[in-house]
């Protein structure tokens, strides 16, 4: 059993001894398996890196390839002059002192990688410089550009002589109208300096006339004053004594050559005494005592220069007919003056045959004067009713100023302004 035991044990011993050395070959596997992974994906890195650092290299020079392009482009348009280029090696010098005139060698190494071709500065000089020159399209461009420079020289000269042209037209134009203005404000000034005479000498006979009108009305004002006081003595002389109804029933002319039959006669009123048709006056004479005595009434039907034609309206007496040297009357006129007259009070049809504005009217159309209130310039007055109570009756009696009144207003409005 013992051996047994020892024999198992033995067996057991050799299988786990086995079993630890598979798992050590395993881990060594795996350590040396990641190891080899690991540095290989840091290698593929690291040419990653290195492809993208080439690849920007080979796109600066790219770059740099271009701009060398570009800045041979001045010699392209010089060596079109020679029209169409063949000889090579010509080009090459050409291209060659272009390059070094334009600094090429610094960017351009003598062998360069392009679009992964490699190639020679000779060669690149040579494909430029190759199909520069034999393209038509170069020369075309060339002389296209001479020609455009030509042109636009030509344009250029066009313009500038249109230009001085026009500033020349202007420069004319603008003399032109400058003397023009200056010819129109030599005029306006003469002008301007005349009216400014015309209105001196206007102002120096307007002063003149001024200072005699203010003479003339100085003087006038002193004959006033002087009028106003004796009015002023007259007024107070009067205002003493009371009102006094002075006559006013003047002799305005006489009666010739009368015919009572043939109800007319003339009188020795005419043109030259402002007599006016359909007047009429009243005949009166004279007795041996001075008293009126009144014949009739006659009117005016044809005015001459020194005598008017008169008819017959009406005998106060058949038997005291109206007879040569009669005179006649006529209260409402005077011979070449204005006659103001003043109605005072209440003006009735009752009392007058006519109202008020009727009144006013007819004797507006003898050319008398009709005032309401009675001052310096009244001849007289009318009365009607209630006048008074009228602070004007009070200054017409201050005044002296003489009146018709009662019976003897209502015939003279009824004699003298009847149709």
């Amino acid at each position: 059993m013992a051996a047994m035991r020892d024999s198992n044990l033995k067996d057991n011993s050799g299988i786990a001894n086995f079993v630890v050395v598979i798992l050590v070959m395993v881990a060594c596997i795996g350590i040396v398996t990641s190891y080899i992974i690991t540095g290989r994906t840091l290698i593929i890195i690291e040419n990653i890196k290195e492809k993208e650092a080439e690849t920007k290299i080979v796109e600066k020079r790219k770059g740099n390839y271009t701009e060398d392009i570009l800045k041979m482009s001045p010699y392209i348009t010089e060596i079109s002059q020679y029209g169409m280029v063949v000889d090579k090696e010509k080009v090459r010098k050409l291209l060659e002192d272009k390059i070094k005139l334009y600094n090429l060698q610094s960017n351009i190494t003598s062998e360069e990688q392009i679009g992964g071709e490699d190639s020679t500065l000779e060669d690149i000089i040579g494909i430029v410089g190759i199909k520069v020159t034999s393209s038509y399209l170069g020369v075309n461009l060339a002389e296209s550009g001479k020609v455009s420079a030509e042109a636009r020289y030509r344009k250029f000269t066009e313009t500038r002589d249109k230009i001085d042209e026009y500033k020349k037209s202007e420069i004319d134009d603008i003399s032109a109208k400058k003397n023009q203005v200056s010819a129109i404000e030599t005029n306006e000034n003469v002008n301007y300096n005349t009216r400014i005479d015309e209105l001196n000498r206007k102002r120096n006979e307007l002063t003149a006339v001024r200072d005699k009108k203010i003479a003339e009305l100085q003087e006038e004002r002193r004959k006033i004053e002087y009028k106003i006081q004796l009015t002023k003595q007259e007024i107070e002389s009067n205002s003493s004594r009371g009102a006094v109804n002075r006559d006013i029933i003047e002799i305005q002319g006489k009666i010739i050559n009368p015919a009572v039959k043939d109800w007319y006669a003339f009188v020795n009123l005419g043109e030259k005494d402002n007599l006016k048709l359909g007047m009429k006056f009243r005949v009166f004479r004279r007795d041996k005592n001075g008293k009126r005595k009144w014949k009739g009434l006659v009117e005016v039907k044809k005015i001459f220069e020194t005598y008017s034609q008169v008819s017959i309206n009406k005998l106060e007496d058949e038997l005291d007919p109206i007879l040569e040297g009669d005179y006649i009357t006529n209260v409402f006129y005077r011979p070449n003056k204005t006659l103001y007259v003043a109605l005072i009070g209440s003006i009735e049809r009752d009392m007058f045959h006519y109202n008020l504005e009727q009144i006013k009217r007819k004797l507006n159309s003898l050319g008398v004067v009709v005032e309401t209130e009675v001052s310096l310039m009244t001849d007289f007055a009318i009365l009607g009713r209630n006048y008074e109570i009228l602070p004007t009756y009070e200054t017409m009696r201050l005044l002296n100023i003489p009146y018709l009144e009662n019976k003897e207003a209502e015939e003279s409005v009824t004699f003298y302004l009847s149709d």
